[in-house]
């Protein structure tokens, strides 16, 4: 069975962390995933690490992400989650862990073919779910160079209602210590994003 998840978002909420958790399992049975961030914009990690813990055998390093320690007086730190624990980054630098931990009770997919279909439309967190399935060569990405929009940032208010969206930080490939930003990811396969679903199914015939 192949199975195709088209994802636009991660949201981050309760309600949508315990749907893709609850839909993995449901169909665990797949010998095949394909994950369509054609026109994913981001998010944060949650919704990621759910579906990466159904995927990884072993522990893994997925990224860095690094902040400026001033930074973090605004309370303008990496996104948070439990699965990114504290690294050794450069001086000044608060640099948090992003490592990916397989899930204790369901296995059946730790062995499935996985392709990552992007656009120039992917952006944010799903080009950092790309970096991580890249990197660790657990997906082949499809498509077209993503966005190019790394840095991760927060609100900080200016009064009267109005606020600033402040850029604080990076996320980076840990073997190179380069990020993405303006250039983006380059997919394993170049083709045009609307033909690139249909490239994975001719390879998977």
């Amino acid at each position: 069975m192949v199975l195709c998840v088209h994802i636009n978002a991660f949201p981050g909420d309760e309600r949508s962390v315990a749907a893709v958790g609850r839909f993995i399992r449901e169909h665990a049975t797949a010998k095949a995933l394909i994950l369509d961030a054609r026109t994913h914009r981001g998010g944060g990690p949650r919704e990621m690490n759910v579906l990466l813990s159904y995927l990884f055998e072993q522990e893994a390093l997925l990224a860095y992400l690094d902040t400026p320690r001033r930074n973090l007086e605004l309370e303008c730190g990496p996104p948070g989650d439990v699965l990114m624990r504290e690294g050794h980054g450069p001086e000044g630098i608060h640099r948090r862990e992003h490592r990916v931990h397989p899930h204790t009770t369901e296995s059946r997919l730790f062995g499935a073919r996985v392709f990552y279909l992007v656009s120039s439309r992917t952006a944010s967190a799903a080009e950092h779910l790309a970096l991580a399935l890249q990197r660790t060569e657990r997906a082949t990405l499809v498509g077209e160079t993503t966005a190019g929009a790394n840095h991760f940032a927060c609100p900080q208010p200016l009064g009267d209602s109005l606020a600033v969206v402040l850029p604080v930080g990076r996320t980076l490939d840990p073997d190179t210590g380069k990020d993405w930003e303006g250039v983006g990811i380059t997919p394993d396969i170049l083709v045009p994003a609307d033909q690139a679903l249909e490239e994975v199914l001719q390879r998977l015939r």
